[in-house]
C-alpha cells in the first residue's frame, strides 16, 4: 500500500497511526493497541471484527498482577482488594470530594436519580434519601447486587441501557445506538454521576 495512503488511516479502535506491518504481510498494523487490519487485494479492511490482536511481549510480574486479578472477588464496584495499591491523581482543578458535595446536594433534593450506580456502594454512603430516589444500572450482575444494597434505603433500581447518545439511528441486527434515558422530563432535579458516561442535553 502506498504510504501516504496509509498515513491517513487511522484504528477505529483507539484512533492510533496505522503502519504497514512487516513485508509481506498483507496487513495495517497500529501502533497503540495490539490490533491489525487486512489489506485484502490492496483495499484495507478497517473493520474491527475483521482486525486480529498481535501477540504483546509481557514479563513475569505482569503475568501474575493479571492472574491475581482474575482471581480476586469482585461485585458491584467493590475494589478493596486494591487497598494500599491503587494510586489516585488530582484533576486540573484540584481533589473533588465528590462524596461530600453529593451528600450536601441529596440533603437538599426532592428527586435524585443516580446514573451507574454499580453495586450502589457509593450511593449508599448519602443516605437518607427524598422520597423520590431512583439509581440506574446497565451491568445485570450489579442490578441484584445493587438492588438489595440500596432497596432498604428507599432506591429503587433501574436495569437500563448504559448511556450511549449516537445519532446514526438503528444498526444491524436490531441494533440501536440512540439511548435515552427512560424517563419523563423534569422528574429529577438532582442528577448524580460518578463513573459513567452520558448526554448532557438529558440532564
Amino acid at each position: 500500500m502506498d504510504p501516504i495512503q496509509s498515513d491517513m488511516l487511522i484504528c477505529p479502535q483507539c484512533s492510533g497511526k496505522l503502519q504497514p506491518g512487516p513485508e509481506g504481510s498483507e496487513r495495517l498494523d497500529c501502533q497503540s493497541c495490539p490490533l491489525s487490519y487486512p489489506l485484502r487485494d490492496g483495499v484495507p479492511v478497517l473493520v474491527i471484527k475483521q482486525a486480529s490482536a498481535r501477540e504483546i511481549a509481557t514479563d513475569d510480574e505482569f503475568e501474575r498482577l493479571i492472574s491475581e486479578a482474575l482471581q480476586a472477588p469482585f461485585s458491584g464496584w467493590n475494589f478493596s482488594w486494591l487497598e494500599g495499591r491503587c494510586v489516585q491523581t488530582e484533576g486540573p482543578h484540584g481533589k473533588l470530594d465528590y462524596e461530600e458535595r453529593a451528600r450536601e446536594a441529596v440533603a437538599k433534593a426532592t428527586a435524585v436519580l443516580d446514573l451507574g450506580t454499580g453495586g450502589g456502594e457509593l450511593l449508599s454512603r448519602l443516605a437518607p434519601f427524598p422520597s423520590i430516589a431512583i439509581a440506574t444500572e446497565s451491568y445485570p450482575p450489579n442490578v441484584a447486587v445493587a438492588s438489595r444494597r440500596l432497596a432498604p434505603l428507599g432506591v429503587k433500581v433501574i436495569w437500563a441501557d448504559a448511556g450511549c447518545h449516537d445519532s446514526r439511528g438503528p444498526q444491524p441486527h436490531g441494533g440501536w445506538l440512540q439511548r435515552c434515558l427512560p424517563f419523563a422530563d423534569a422528574t429529577f432535579d438532582l442528577v448524580l454521576v460518578s463513573s459513567v458516561s452520558f448526554c448532557p442535553r438529558e440532564v
